[in-house]
């Protein structure tokens, strides 16, 4: 278990462009023998190597975004455009499926299935009612309609594929395939505002006159507290209370810019001590 910690470790802060994909399956595990405390134990160490890693997950959650429909895609769908295939696994249920699973890892849902996911992060708050609703229903027609398309394919003696050409579906199927990808594309910017959110890793705060008057300062930073609690905060009158804004302000975005970096160290070294079974407090 030690080693398989470390491997964890090395997917979330390596350097090697796989490792998200080897998080992304071993996310989706589940223990169907042995000791399955072994998993939950991994699962747990997950959770504290990416806590409070905003931006890591904001970078994991972007596959979720990297497949986009070819220019026209609505007017194949509504009939009034060349019939080009369209595929509905890069369009349609990944997104939704990693874009999902990107959204659990951050809120630590432990659930497997999508729909389930869905559900748990809907009772979580993470997703809304309308949202959550949406999204399942897009993704039960999505499996549906690449399964029916495919079995057509083998009946035709044809190899089976996940590109659907409009014409070959019918008005019924085309129209809810318009609406489960109008659906996905607004999942796709709801995953894109929280990863704008999670690129500010932290925030300076210096005011002209803070160091005669801290007042100011101190009410951002109280307001800041509430809004973003996560995100590492510098002010100025409490980093350099000193006349002279230059240097104030440079010292002030100077250690605004270590502290993320001294977080993400402090994590690593303890989630490395952690995987050799040495104790930290």
């Amino acid at each position: 278990v030690a080693t398989f910690r470390a491997t964890v470790r090395d997917w979330v802060h390596g350097h090697d462009p796989e490792g998200p994909m080897h998080l992304a399956i071993f996310f989706d595990a589940a223990a169907v023998a042995g000791d399955v405390t072994l998993l939950a134990e991994v699962q747990q160490h997950l959770d504290r190597v990416v806590a409070a890693s905003d931006a890591f997950i904001a970078r994991f959650g972007a596959a979720a975004d990297q497949f986009h429909a070819p220019v026209g895609w609505w007017a194949q769908l509504t009939g009034s455009a060349d019939d080009q295939p369209l595929d509905v696994k890069k369009l349609g249920t990944f997104p939704i499926v990693h874009g999902v699973r990107a959204l659990c890892l951050k809120h630590g849902v432990r659930e497997t299935g999508t729909a389930a996911r869905i559900e748990a992060l809907r009772v979580a708050g993470a997703l809304d009612d309308a949202m959550a609703l949406d999204l399942t229903e897009a993704l039960h027609f999505l499996m549906g309609l690449k399964l029916r398309h495919q079995l057509r394919q083998r009946a035709a003696g044809q190899a089976a594929s996940n590109m659907v050409r409009p014409s070959a579906l019918s008005t019924m199927e085309r129209g809810d395939f318009k609406n489960a990808l109008a659906i996905n594309r607004g999942f796709r910017g709801l995953l894109r505002r929280l990863a704008a959110d999670a690129s500010v890793e932290a925030v300076a705060v210096c005011l002209l006159f803070s160091y005669v008057t801290p007042v100011h300062e101190r009410k951002i930073k109280e307001i800041f507290a509430e809004l973003c609690p996560t995100k590492p905060l510098s002010v100025s009158y409490d980093v350099l209370p000193k006349w002279k804004e230059h240097e104030r302000s440079s010292t002030t975005i100077a250690d605004a810019y270590v502290k993320p970096l001294v977080s993400r160290h402090l994590k690593n070294l303890k989630a490395r001590f952690e995987a050799r079974g040495i104790g930290t407090k």
